[in-house]
């Protein structure tokens, strides 16, 4: 119902979704991450030039569950310029920037790993791999090395983490990461003045 090249750039907040079975298996899945339909938008979206922040545990977990078309696994890679590298490679919920690239700050950032009243824990998070031409990983996973999140610059540009950016408990590294990433997105285009 919107259109999104009304906008430089869109933030996909997925947080804890994920395709999940309803009444026993007997009635079609729901809230998958990126259905078709969904799909179908982001690939023009990007194709024209926009912007995509999508965020989430399961951000590219739920396109190589069981039972997902290939589409969405080709969806993946050609839109999102990610490859699934497991789950889980995680326990502390810290990240580091570690790209070269100036759009990023340098520094830690951690995610919610325990129970707490006023945030949702994060008990499984996404690894992910940059895939194809102009992808790279900006940030990694302090306990295990693996990628936390992958940025491209080609074909629209992107940025997803494979943790709920929302989980970030500090709001000032919340912030500062919001502002590099749309700085990234951007890439210089203005936004106007809303």
């Amino acid at each position: 119902e919107v259109s999104l090249e009304a906008y430089p750039a869109v933030d996909l907040i997925l947080g804890k979704q994920r395709t999940t079975p309803l009444g026993r298996g007997v009635c079609e899945a729901a809230f998958r991450t990126f259905p078709p339909e969904l799909q179908a938008v982001l690939r023009r979206y990007l194709a024209g030039g926009g912007g995509l922040f999508a965020s989430g545990s399961y951000v590219a977990a739920d396109l190589w569950a069981e039972g997902t078309p290939e589409e969405g696994r080709a969806f993946a890679r050609e839109v999102l310029r990610i490859d699934s590298d497991g789950g889980h490679p995680s326990e502390r919920g810290r990240v580091r920037v570690m790209t070269s690239d100036a759009s990023f700050s340098r520094g830690e950032y951690r995610f919610n790993t325990e129970y707490r009243r006023d945030r949702y824990v994060v008990e499984r998070a996404d690894a992910l791999k940059p895939a194809g031409a102009g992808a790279f990983a900006v940030m990694r996973y302090d306990d295990s090395g693996r990628t936390a999140a992958v940025a491209c610059d080609a074909g629209g540009r992107t940025f997803v983490a494979g943790f709920p950016f929302e989980s970030i408990p500090d709001g000032v590294q919340r912030d500062r990461l919001m502002a590099d990433i749309l700085g990234f997105l951007l890439g210089g285009k203005s936004g106007g003045d809303d």
